[in-house]
Protein backbone atom coordinates (compact mmCIF):
# COMPACT_ATOMS: atom_id res chain seq x y z
CA UNK A 1 0.00 0.00 0.00
CA UNK A 2 1.36 3.42 -0.92
CA UNK A 3 0.12 6.51 0.90
CA UNK A 4 0.91 10.04 -0.25
CA UNK A 5 -0.29 11.43 3.06
CA UNK A 6 -1.82 14.84 3.57
CA UNK A 7 -4.87 16.20 5.33
CA UNK A 8 -6.17 18.02 2.28
CA UNK A 9 -5.95 15.32 -0.41
CA UNK A 10 -4.18 12.05 0.42
CA UNK A 11 -3.48 9.65 -2.40
CA UNK A 12 -3.70 5.92 -1.72
CA UNK A 13 -2.72 2.92 -3.82
CA UNK A 14 -2.58 -0.82 -3.36
CA UNK A 15 -0.07 -2.56 -5.61
CA UNK A 16 0.52 -6.24 -6.31
CA UNK A 17 4.27 -6.26 -6.86
CA UNK A 18 4.34 -9.85 -8.09
CA UNK A 19 2.12 -8.93 -11.03
CA UNK A 20 3.20 -5.26 -11.32
CA UNK A 21 -0.48 -4.38 -11.10
CA UNK A 22 -2.27 -1.57 -9.31
CA UNK A 23 -5.27 -3.04 -7.48
CA UNK A 24 -6.54 0.26 -6.11
CA UNK A 25 -5.71 3.90 -6.67
CA UNK A 26 -7.63 6.95 -5.55
CA UNK A 27 -7.41 10.20 -3.65
CA UNK A 28 -9.63 11.61 -0.94
CA UNK A 29 -10.72 15.13 -1.71
CA UNK A 30 -14.31 15.80 -0.80
CA UNK A 31 -13.95 19.57 -1.04
CA UNK A 32 -14.87 20.22 2.58
CA UNK A 33 -11.31 20.65 3.83
CA UNK A 34 -11.47 24.40 4.43
CA UNK A 35 -14.84 24.30 6.16
CA UNK A 36 -13.96 21.54 8.62
CA UNK A 37 -12.08 21.62 11.86
CA UNK A 38 -8.53 20.29 11.36
CA UNK A 39 -8.94 17.46 13.90
CA UNK A 40 -12.30 16.41 12.49
CA UNK A 41 -10.78 16.35 9.02
CA UNK A 42 -7.85 14.27 10.31
CA UNK A 43 -10.28 11.71 11.73
CA UNK A 44 -12.15 11.53 8.41
CA UNK A 45 -8.94 11.08 6.39
CA UNK A 46 -7.61 8.40 8.73
CA UNK A 47 -10.91 6.49 8.54
CA UNK A 48 -10.74 6.67 4.73
CA UNK A 49 -7.24 5.17 4.76
CA UNK A 50 -8.10 2.53 7.37
CA UNK A 51 -11.12 1.39 5.32
CA UNK A 52 -8.81 0.75 2.36
CA UNK A 53 -6.28 -1.00 4.60
CA UNK A 54 -9.01 -3.22 6.08
CA UNK A 55 -10.35 -4.06 2.63
CA UNK A 56 -7.05 -5.06 1.03
CA UNK A 57 -4.99 -6.08 4.08
CA UNK A 58 -1.65 -5.16 2.48
CA UNK A 59 1.56 -6.77 3.74
CA UNK A 60 3.38 -3.43 3.85
CA UNK A 61 2.49 0.26 3.96
CA UNK A 62 4.86 2.71 2.27
CA UNK A 63 4.70 6.32 3.41
CA UNK A 64 6.46 9.34 2.03
CA UNK A 65 8.97 10.67 4.54
CA UNK A 66 8.61 14.34 5.47
CA UNK A 67 11.42 16.62 4.30
CA UNK A 68 12.62 18.78 7.15
CA UNK A 69 14.69 21.92 6.82
CA UNK A 70 14.99 25.03 8.93
CA UNK A 71 12.46 26.93 6.84
CA UNK A 72 9.92 24.09 6.67
CA UNK A 73 10.08 22.75 10.23
CA UNK A 74 7.28 24.92 11.65
CA UNK A 75 4.92 24.43 8.69
CA UNK A 76 5.55 20.65 8.68
CA UNK A 77 4.61 20.13 12.33
CA UNK A 78 0.85 19.62 11.72
CA UNK A 79 1.64 17.07 8.98
CA UNK A 80 4.13 15.26 11.21
CA UNK A 81 1.62 15.07 14.07
CA UNK A 82 -1.11 13.85 11.70
CA UNK A 83 1.25 11.27 10.23
CA UNK A 84 1.95 10.01 13.77
CA UNK A 85 -1.77 9.60 14.39
CA UNK A 86 -2.13 7.59 11.16
CA UNK A 87 0.86 5.41 12.01
CA UNK A 88 -0.58 4.71 15.45
CA UNK A 89 -3.90 3.57 13.97
CA UNK A 90 -2.19 1.40 11.35
CA UNK A 91 0.01 -0.20 14.04
CA UNK A 92 -3.13 -1.07 16.03
CA UNK A 93 -4.20 -3.09 12.99
CA UNK A 94 -0.86 -4.90 12.81
CA UNK A 95 0.48 -3.02 9.80
CA UNK A 96 4.14 -2.90 8.93
CA UNK A 97 5.39 0.33 7.45
CA UNK A 98 8.41 1.84 5.77
CA UNK A 99 9.19 5.38 4.70
CA UNK A 100 11.12 6.82 1.79
CA UNK A 101 11.93 10.31 0.55
CA UNK A 102 10.14 11.27 -2.69
CA UNK A 103 13.36 11.69 -4.68
CA UNK A 104 14.60 8.28 -3.46
CA UNK A 105 11.31 6.67 -4.50
CA UNK A 106 11.57 8.12 -8.01
CA UNK A 107 15.26 7.18 -8.29
CA UNK A 108 14.47 3.59 -7.26
CA UNK A 109 12.11 3.34 -10.24
CA UNK A 110 14.76 4.97 -12.47
CA UNK A 111 12.51 7.89 -13.38
CA UNK A 112 14.58 10.51 -15.18
CA UNK A 113 14.61 13.38 -14.80
CA UNK A 114 13.79 12.89 -11.12
CA UNK A 115 10.91 15.37 -10.88
CA UNK A 116 7.32 15.09 -9.66
CA UNK A 117 6.04 15.97 -13.11
CA UNK A 118 8.11 13.31 -14.86
CA UNK A 119 7.08 10.77 -12.22
CA UNK A 120 3.44 11.58 -12.91
CA UNK A 121 3.97 11.00 -16.63
CA UNK A 122 5.81 7.75 -15.87
CA UNK A 123 2.85 6.41 -13.87
CA UNK A 124 0.40 7.64 -16.50
CA UNK A 125 2.34 5.83 -19.25
CA UNK A 126 3.03 2.61 -17.32
CA UNK A 127 -0.45 2.25 -15.83
CA UNK A 128 -2.88 3.63 -18.45
CA UNK A 129 -5.71 1.66 -16.82
CA UNK A 130 -5.69 4.26 -14.00
CA UNK A 131 -6.98 6.91 -16.43
CA UNK A 132 -4.99 9.66 -14.75
CA UNK A 133 -5.98 13.15 -15.84
CA UNK A 134 -3.74 16.15 -15.40
CA UNK A 135 -0.81 16.54 -13.03
CA UNK A 136 -2.73 19.12 -11.00
CA UNK A 137 -5.72 16.84 -10.41
CA UNK A 138 -4.05 13.42 -10.07
CA UNK A 139 -0.45 13.84 -8.88
CA UNK A 140 -1.40 12.55 -5.39
CA UNK A 141 -2.64 9.31 -6.95
CA UNK A 142 0.52 8.93 -9.02
CA UNK A 143 2.71 9.59 -5.96
CA UNK A 144 0.82 6.89 -4.04
CA UNK A 145 1.50 4.38 -6.84
CA UNK A 146 5.20 5.27 -6.85
CA UNK A 147 5.34 4.76 -3.09
CA UNK A 148 3.56 1.42 -3.38
CA UNK A 149 6.13 0.27 -5.94
CA UNK A 150 8.98 1.06 -3.51
CA UNK A 151 8.52 -1.84 -1.09
CA UNK A 152 11.91 -3.29 -2.04
CA UNK A 153 13.77 0.02 -2.03
CA UNK A 154 16.89 -0.44 0.10
CA UNK A 155 16.84 3.28 1.00
CA UNK A 156 13.40 2.99 2.60
CA UNK A 157 13.50 2.79 6.38
CA UNK A 158 11.25 0.94 8.79
CA UNK A 159 8.94 3.37 10.56
CA UNK A 160 6.44 1.00 12.20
Amino acid sequence: MGIDFSIKCPGVSVVNLNENKVLYCDKFNDGSYKSENYWKRLDIVIEYILDIFDTFKPELVMLENVFMAGKTAKSNMPLIMARGALISKLRERGAKGRGVMPSQARAFLKIKPNTKEDAFEWVKNNFPELFLGTFKEDNDKADAVILGLNAYNAKATEIF
